[in-house]
């Protein structure tokens, strides 16, 4: 008995699939490559100078195009943004899983270096993701920020608690967290000073401040 095949069977659905794959596997391509030309971008010459247009000339699309990815110039911002926290939270992590577990001081403080590094090498990138919002950035990175705080406080968080498990430490009550690490800054202000006349010249005329002998 001969058989029929009926339209929209499973020949129709195959190809759809196939189709509907293609243009998953074109979409995911496209956005990575925006979001690559966006952090260059942002990393050579700030937030400020992303443009729908400089995005596109480099992928190679138009203006238009880029909105069937993305809402608008904050969405690549933002998306932008998760890439770099991304990135820097594996090197953050990578630094920590380097040193031995046992040695919890390393393990802690290495990364808090790695990230100084970071912060001066990535200047643009630091400033978007932790300085002032620019007007082109918009509401974007304020969506990540709870994002960037979870994900960095993971590198490091797994580090406190193997260290209380192993050597419980003094947790201080929750109104002494806000409480400043250095309550008398004349010192720290006079440190500033020696550094001032030290690099002006004039650093063997530095006298200490004078004293309030009479009250």
């Amino acid at each position: 008995m001969r058989s029929h095949r009926r339209p929209g069977g499973s020949e129709d659905h195959g190809r759809r699939v196939v189709v509907a794959s293609r243009r998953d596997r074109l979409r995911a391509q496209l956005s990575a490559e925006v979001r690559s030309v966006a952090r260059d971008i942002i990393g050579r010459h700030g937030v400020e100078a992303l443009t729908p247009a400089a995005v596109a000339r480099a992928v190679g699309v138009t203006p238009a195009a880029l909105h069937r990815y993305f809402t608008g110039l904050p969405d690549i911002v933002m998306q932008a943004a998760r890439d770099i926290v991304g990135d820097l939270c594996r090197e953050l992590r990578d630094v920590v899983e380097a040193e031995a577990e046992s040695d919890f001081a390393a393990r802690l403080v290495e990364p808090s270096r790695a990230f100084r590094r970071w912060s001066l090498a990535h200047r643009q990138e630091f400033g978007l993701l932790f300085g002032s919002r620019g007007s082109v950035a918009g509401g974007a990175c304020g969506e990540v920020a709870g994002e960037r705080v979870r994900r960095l406080a993971g590198v490091r968080g797994p580090v406190f608690t193997q260290l209380w498990a192993a050597r419980p430490y003094l947790i201080p009550a929750e109104e002494d967290h806000l409480a400043p690490l250095v309550t008398d800054q004349e010192p720290m202000f006079e440190l500033l000073m020696q550094d001032l006349t030290a690099r002006t010249g004039p650093a063997a005329d530095y006298r200490p401040p004078r004293t309030n002998a009479g009250g």
